[in-house]
């Protein structure tokens, strides 16, 4: 890819990738790196020998977000080598190779007040205008992937219109599993902006044409399969698979959507 689009240097560990990457982009991500961990070489295998689905090994894992985790995160990047993100000995996921990559003066990321709450924010940093580079080595039984991951500071619907709809990149998965008013500051669900509010296209004339969709069982799910249900753009195939759970409570696991268009 040419990553003079978005930075002010071409980067090399992006300048590999193809011209126009496939991409899982995660909006209000936090510290959630599951997407990495799910979409490796070896479990794509494994759900297409003994399952029969057809997914695909993204290129690069874009993530956005705001707020102290993703702060935080970078200052440990900053300060270490390598970073250890998870361990429950089955899996091992450390964060290593990370460079802080400045964003063209021309892309100029604002924060609307209709979409974030600034009094849950007064304490958190705002969007800036650098972005996160490194390379998560994900580690199982057996097998051992290292996965490409860029991470945005910046609003999800900010994010989706000054990057997302400009066709840098293949949007091959979105992953809504952590946004939509439940757990931080968002006043406007991802969701609801792009399926209720861009009904009944949901950008289909920009190329945003997402061939999984990820959504956690809260009321998120209940406007996509609305919108969706009163449409004739695209066809959905939900139940798709399974995603990894983040607790205990496998009555909440988010569902996998498989799209058509």
């Amino acid at each position: 890819m040419d990553s003079s689009q978005l930075f002010t240097a071409r980067i090399p560990e992006l300048e590999s990738l193809p011209a126009q990457p496939c991409v899982y982009w995660y909006p209000s991500a936090g510290i959630d790196f599951r997407g990495p961990v799910a979409f490796t070489y070896f479990r794509i295998q494994h759900e297409k020998k003994y399952h029969g689905r057809n997914y695909r090994k993204p290129d690069l894992f874009i993530l956005n977000c705001l707020g102290s985790e993703v702060t935080d995160l970078r200052r440990k990047l900053e300060q270490e080598i390598e970073v250890n993100l998870f361990n429950d000995h089955n899996t091992i996921i450390k964060a290593k190779n990370y460079q802080s990559l400045e964003i063209r003066d021309d892309i100029i990321f604002e924060t609307n007040p209709e979409y974030i709450d600034f009094e849950v924010l007064e304490n958190a940093e705002n969007q800036t205008n650098t972005a996160l580079y490194f390379e998560i080595e994900v580690a199982g039984e057996n097998y051992l992937e290292v996965q490409k991951i860029l991470y945005f500071q910046v609003e999800n619907i900010e994010f989706f219109k000054k990057v997302i709809l400009v066709n840098i990149f293949e949007i091959l998965y979105l992953c809504s599993t952590r946004e939509g008013l439940a757990w931080g500051f968002c006043k406007k669900s991802i969701i609801e902006y792009i399926y209720s509010d861009n009904h009944p296209y949901f950008f289909y004339e920009h190329v945003f044409r997402p061939t999984f969709i990820i959504i956690s069982r809260n009321y998120t799910k209940q406007i996509f399969e609305d919108a969706v249900e009163n449409t004739d753009s695209l066809s959905v195939k939900s139940n798709y698979g399974n995603f990894i759970s983040e607790s205990d409570d496998f009555t909440n696991d988010p569902i996998i959507y498989k799209i058509n268009y």
